[in-house]
């Protein structure tokens, strides 16, 4: 229970993150980066004169061009938070999601409410901090230098 308020605490996703590596977590940040920087762009768009029909067809042209990028990052960062999810609560479902929905599937990520969505991203982003907080290479010292043979990985 939360002590704060007498209630349960909100069930919340579950994640894995114990078998990504650091490919994943720049891919991750790159996308993260990348949408932000295009929804900032997509915001500062500035409508074009009513009367100027070559700004108002350049505007167009230049606003499908965004949408059709943020899907694509769309797309990148369900196929990302398949890879690391294990479930989401019934309660952030649309009432049509059937049961047992395959979360390695970046299509079961289409039942999620949108206005839960965020959130999930939100409480993976949170637990990514969290185990890099906790993980070993968040220590002040550095780890002791080991020699790498070529073309072998080291442990």
């Amino acid at each position: 229970m939360d002590e704060s308020n007498g209630r349960a605490p909100e069930p919340m996703p579950e994640f894995d993150l114990g078998h990504i590596g650091r490919g994943w977590r720049m891919q991750w940040m790159v996308n993260q980066t990348r949408v932000t920087k295009l929804q900032l762009a997509m915001f500062n768009l500035e409508q074009p004169a009513p009367d100027d029909a070559e700004a108002a067809r350049s505007f167009g042209q230049e606003s499908v061009r965004m949408l059709e990028e943020l899907y694509g990052l769309a797309v990148e960062q369900s196929a990302m938070i398949a890879q690391v999810l294990i479930s989401v609560p019934r309660e952030w479902l649309t009432s049509d999601a059937p049961e047992g929905l395959d979360w390695s599937e970046p299509a079961s990520l289409d039942y999620v409410l949108e206005f839960r969505f965020g959130e999930l991203v939100g409480a993976l982003n949170s637990e990514r901090a969290a185990n890099s907080k906790n993980s070993p290479d968040s220590t002040s010292s550095p780890p002791p230098a080991r020699k790498r043979s070529p073309g072998k990985a080291t442990t």
